[in-house]
Formats: C-alpha cells, structure tokens, sequence
C-alpha cells in the first residue's frame, strides 16, 4: 500500500537492518570492493557508518512510501555499485538524504563531471533523522541540469564551492510523481529523461 502521507517512519527491524548495510557499505569501501565509489567519497565518507545507514534508511522511507518492499527492491549487496537505487516503470530512481533541517537537493560536486554519464532518470529528495523521513520532492536528471545552482563556497552557507543544488521548493511536489510516470511524461531512455509539460519547472535565480 502507497503510503497515504509523505512522512514515514521505519521499524526497528529494518533500521537494524539499515545499520548492518552502513556497517558493510564502509568495510567494502575500505577494502577497495567499490573502488568508483571510493574515488567519490568526500569528507571522510568512506568511514562514516552512520552516513551510510541514514542514505539507505531514506532510500528505504521512499520505497515504503511507493508501497514497494525496501528488502526486494532495493540492493543489498556489494560489488559494482549501482547508477540508481530503485527502478519504478522502468524509471531509473535515484534517492538523495538530508538532515531534517536542510532544504536542498544537492548533487555531490565529487561527481560533477560524471553527471550526465550516470544512469539515472529522475532524483527523489529523501530528508529526515532515522526513523522517521518524508519524502518530500523529486527533479528528473535534466531539469535539475538546467535549474540548479551552483554553490560558490560562501552561499548557500555550508555548502563546498561548485556543488549543485536546488532548493526544494523549484522541485516538483510527490503529489506530482505518479501522474508523471504513469502518463508517460517520463520515459527511461538510459539515463535521458523525457521533457513534459512543466517538467522542468522554473530555473533558479
């Protein structure tokens, strides 16, 4: 079942589950299982544990929210790490986690320049302090291109010069995401997404 709202709260069992999956994220990265992944990690990500679980935890939020099972759509293993974290319609999805209190999508500026080679269709922003999440908006892969802004180290405050961002509100609300799919206005062709009307919303100023 769909979840009626977009808060939603993860059960003990799978935060657990959530924990252990951060746990051996962090050991494969440190062992030089994932060697692309590594090549990303900012920060000391590699050795965060907890960083690791919030991001699978809010992947895990989301596909209750879809009214998927997070144990069988989701990967739970290590090897090639995947472009996307769920696959809805054929639709490449790719789940981005923020601390409750932020309010951008924010593109991580490690992988800038692998944007547009990775296989994702569209980006679903995921924020919250486990256990409890919303989901709170998405942007298919080029209306984020087009719309973002570009951080150049002193604003938005936090943020590393050169990371893309948009703020939540120029997304497109949840309420939207099933008409889109379902009415075809976003088609997975390998990572290029089709453009609706108003798919790509208003460019950030």
């Amino acid at each position: 079942m769909i979840y009626p709202s977009q808060h939603v709260t993860l059960s003990a069992v799978l935060m657990s589950r959530c924990r252990e999956q951060g746990a051996k994220a962090v050991s494969a990265l440190q062992a030089g299982v994932t060697p692309r992944s590594r090549a990303f990690s900012l920060y000391g990500a590699e050795n965060n544990i907890d960083l690791h679980s919030n991001a699978r935890a809010a992947e895990c939020a989301f596909c209750l929210w879809a009214g998927l099972d997070p144990m069988n759509a989701l990967r739970w293993d290590y090897g090639n790490a995947a472009d996307h974290d769920v696959v809805i319609n054929n639709i490449l999805i790719d789940v981005k986690w923020a601390e409750s209190w932020k309010r951008l999508l924010c593109w991580p500026v490690s992988k800038n320049d692998y944007y547009l080679v990775k296989k994702f269709d569209l980006m679903v922003f995921v924020r919250g302090d486990p256990p409890t999440f919303i989901v709170r908006c998405w942007m298919p892969k080029f209306g984020f291109l087009r719309c973002k802004g570009i951080a150049d180290g002193f604003n938005p405050r936090g943020l590393t010069a050169d990371t893309w961002f948009l703020h939540e509100s120029k997304c497109l609300p949840m309420t939207e995401f099933w008409n889109r799919i379902e009415d075809g206005m976003i088609t997975s062709l390998e990572g290029h997404t089709a453009v609706g009307l108003g798919l790509l919303g208003e460019p950030s100023r």
